[in-house]
């Protein structure tokens, strides 16, 4: 370019365009005249850490789908040390291991989608036998096709995972599996190594056993299938290493769980079927769920217990329940409760009288947002004498009751019993209350106050 003073303007140096922000095109062939590519630096990587590049995808079909990037990046998948198959038919399922050319995975994940029909339980043997050739530390089944279509009379098993250390099992909604069921007595010796067992696939059984000396977690699940058989189910745990267990049952039976288990640290059971909550108090009281946590102040019991009008006879009470799984030594009790309407004093007693070393209460009481009074019938006149008990709260430091109705003569009487006990059990006289709270249910100003004063008159 020239200038009205004859001057030229040259090309500007390469710095000068760096410092300005101006990308730098690198040259090539072209540049030149020629044809051709710029280097692919990324494809020049040796295999081995292709391979692990791959593996941060998290999926082996999309690690598959980088063929197309480069001829150097097809054919890599096969070599992931964790494979994981999802939405794909059993037919093409087979083919695809038995392209894998790991011999030891680090984890097989195989996930038949709902869609699939058909499913038999000779197909889903063949990929239990394709999977054990990868020998799989963490192995995880989730089978979801299935209409009842398949051939019900070929055999179903489980071959040897001699390296699998956790395996998740839920072949739900397979009419093929059920015809022999999975027994876990079964599989379990095969696997020396495992530590981690979630299955559901133990509905159809009327009595499992687990046992395991390695086991650390264990998580067992049904599904909400029709049964009408009036024989109880029992579950046996016989496991010194095992650390959580957790049990969800949806079968309209009754349901016994028998805990060997000195180490375990974590608990959780859901009855979610009418029939299997068998643990319960009076006419209509009914566990809904149980959980235990060990923290630092010891073991925390929370319960959830619901009144349910529709409920069978109660096979165990709640105190039978308690001490069967062992955890009468807890000191914290999270109280959930369902009320509808009922008088509730009665169960809270039943249960402080129970966990004798409580240091913590707390009571959540669930109710409609509509005022009502409690239901004047013959279960409540029945069990109404609870407010002239004398229990023994030696260890209660703290007590919380969210949702207490001040308006209410039961809510009152139960938290003048409460806080009462608690102070004549203490050694010399003294409250042994350091802490109490509430939450109103009621909002009106005037209610408030002598709620408040109440507590305080107790102090």
């Amino acid at each position: 370019m020239e200038l009205r003073s004859g001057r030229r303007l040259g090309s500007p140096p390469q710095g000068d365009a760096r410092r300005r922000g101006r990308p730098l095109r690198r040259r090539s062939d072209d540049d030149h005249g020629g044809g051709g590519e710029e280097e692919d630096r990324v494809s020049s990587l040796p295999t081995a850490l292709l391979v692990q590049i791959l593996s941060g995808l998290g999926s082996t079909r999309e690690a598959a789908r980088t063929g197309v990037l480069s001829t150097q990046w097809r054919g890599l998948w096969p070599e992931l040390r964790r494979q994981s198959f999802s939405g794909v038919d059993p037919d093409t399922l087979l083919r695809l291991l038995g392209q894998v050319a790991r011999l030891e995975l680090d984890r097989l994940e195989i996930r038949v989608p709902a869609g699939s029909t058909g499913v038999t339980s000779g197909q889903i043997t063949s990929l239990l036998r394709a999977a054990e050739d990868r020998s799989p530390a963490e192995f995880i089944l989730d089978v979801r096709g299935g209409d009842g279509d398949g051939d019900g009379d070929l055999p179903f098993e489980l071959p040897v995972f001699a390296r699998a250390t956790s395996m998740e099992l839920q072949p739900a909604g397979v009419e093929a599996l059920l015809h022999p069921p999975v027994d876990p007595a079964g599989f379990l010796p095969r696997c020396p190594r495992l530590r981690v067992l979630n299955m559901c696939c133990y509905w159809v059984q009327n009595e499992v056993t687990i046992g395991s000396g390695s086991l650390h977690e264990l998580v067992l699940k049904d599904a909400p299938f029709p049964n009408e058989d009036a024989t109880p189910q029992i579950v046996n745990i016989v496991a010194p290493e095992l650390k959580k267990f957790k049990l969800q049952s949806c079968v309209n039976r009754e349901l016994i769980v028998s805990l060997q288990a000195p180490k375990v640290e974590e608990l959780y059971f859901k009855y979610c079927a009418t029939k299997c909550r068998s643990v319960g108090c009076g006419g209509y009281w009914r566990l809904l769920s149980l959980a235990m946590a060990t923290e630092c102040c010891g073991r925390v019991l929370s319960m959830e217990i619901l009144a349910d009008h529709g409920a069978y006879p109660a096979k165990r009470s709640f105190a039978q329940e308690i001490a069967r799984l062992g955890l009468t030594d807890s000191s914290v009790l999270n109280l959930g409760l369902q009320a509808e309407g009922h008088a509730y004093g009665s169960i809270v007693l039943h249960l402080l009288e129970t966990l004798t070393c409580i240091q913590r209460l707390q009571v959540v009481l669930q109710r409609n947002m509509v005022y009502f009074r409690y239901r004047d019938n013959e279960h409540n006149n029945q069990h109404y004498n609870w407010k002239y008990q004398q229990i023994s709260l030696t260890n209660i430091k703290e007590i919380a009751i969210d949702g207490l109705n001040v308006a209410s003569d039961h809510d009152m009487d139960l938290l003048e019993l409460l806080f009462t006990s608690a102070r004549t059990s203490a050694t010399g006289g003294e409250n042994s209350i350091d802490r109490c709270s509430f939450t109103r249910w009621m909002c009106e100003t005037q209610r408030y106050f002598w709620g408040k004063c109440f507590c305080e008159m107790l102090y």
